[in-house]
């Protein structure tokens, strides 16, 4: 399986004979393009594509439209008057991909960065489909079910309809926005281009569990216990809670000392262990506490703590009292919080304070740009 870096050069070489490309760029399955690792490589295949692509971006958050924005605008300098680069939410491109190519499953198109390149040689055309993520590069024939220029063809022809827009202008109906230079120095204009885009945004939500230390319990033992079972459920909670990121974590002790007033810097050793969740929004964090696995997993947990939790949680299962059970629960979660701290956050930050951020740095050459 080819690297994303071998991707990108073997793309970059492939794009010398092409006459022309059109591709949808997804943030979460593009970090190539935002990690200094990959820079070199990176800027080699932006600077080898044809000036007049036609780039969709598409981005699940604000946050992840401003870590792009340099990115963006390099694009834009790079094909000049005559390509394109549009951006849109993925909330507004799922809603494309239903109306344009008339089906209900776009997880397949919101998985994977796709285009067509048509390559040109003498009087003769040929056009393939190409897609890729962050593990792997296909070029596909036009036979191929889901990725081919001709089922592709409406799309693009769709999405190339906004060629008209203006710099920095919002198509009412599709959401899809023209790229403008003026993004990325005017954050005040940035900011009401990301509400317009992401108008319906919902905080991010997190969710924290701090393990205690416990005289009575191996608490390392039961949170590693936890930490393998949560790992086994995870693909579905993504797929059902829509929970973004899962980290665990154990509790280092510096010996670090204050710059200015070189104190010794106190770090708490009280909770060695961690757990941090995060979720598209307080909804989906909802979903997951009253998920059937997620109830399950928790229960598990509990049970590990003492013998009296896991009599009560016994009780709890075969008592058909309502009110009993209610009374049961309320006793366990009192008894469960005496080795583990439950906390939940949801994200501030405004638009204002996205725009403020520079994002990831990524510019072309100062020779390049003097060329231009």
């Amino acid at each position: 399986m080819e690297t994303q870096n071998q991707a990108i050069v073997s793309s970059s070489i492939s794009l010398k004979a092409i006459g022309s490309v059109s591709a949808i760029c997804l943030g979460w399955g593009s970090s190539y393009w935002v990690e200094e690792k990959r820079y070199k490589t990176a800027l080699s295949y932006l600077l080898s594509q044809p000036t007049d692509t036609q780039r969709l971006f598409v981005f699940k958050s604000p946050q992840e439209a401003n870590l792009f924005k340099n990115v963006l605008n390099e694009h834009n300098l790079q094909y000049g008057q005559e390509g394109r680069v549009f951006f849109c939410s993925a909330t507004a491109f799922s809603k494309i991909i239903k109306k344009v190519l008339s089906i209900e499953d776009t997880e397949l198109y919101l998985n994977r960065n796709f285009g067509v390149l048509t390559f040109e040689e003498e009087e003769q055309s040929e056009s393939h489909a190409i897609s890729f993520d962050d593990t792997q590069l296909e070029i596909n024939q036009c036979e191929s079910p889901t990725y081919n220029p001709i089922k592709l063809k409406n799309l693009f022809e769709y999405i190339n309809k906004h060629a008209d827009l203006g710099y920095g202008e919002l198509d009412g109906v599709s959401k899809i926005c023209r790229w403008s230079n003026y993004f990325v120095d005017n954050t005040d204009l940035w900011a009401e281009t990301l509400k317009e885009i992401f108008k319906n945004r919902k905080s991010e939500a997190f969710h924290i569990v701090l393990f205690k230390n416990s005289d009575d319990l191996d608490v390392k033992k039961v949170f590693q216990d936890y930490m393998f079972e949560m790992n086994h459920i995870k693909e579905s909670l993504l797929h059902d809670c829509g929970m973004n990121l899962l980290w665990f974590g154990e509790t280092i002790l510096l010996d670090v000392n204050d710059f200015n007033y070189k104190g010794k810097l106190k770090i708490s050793n009280d909770y060695p262990f961690a757990i941090i969740v995060k979720f598209n929004s307080k909804n989906e964090l909802e979903l997951f506490y009253e998920n059937k696995k997620s109830s399950k997993l928790r229960g598990s947990l509990y049970s590990k703590f003492n013998d009296a939790l896991r009599l009560i949680m016994g009780e709890m299962e075969i008592t058909s009292d309502e009110s009993k059970r209610d009374e049961y629960y309320n006793i366990v979660e009192k008894l469960a919080n005496e080795y583990m701290l439950r906390l939940d956050f949801n994200d501030t930050l405004t638009f204002e304070d996205i725009a403020e951020d520079k994002g990831y740095i990524f510019e072309l050459p100062e020779q390049v740009l003097s060329e231009r």
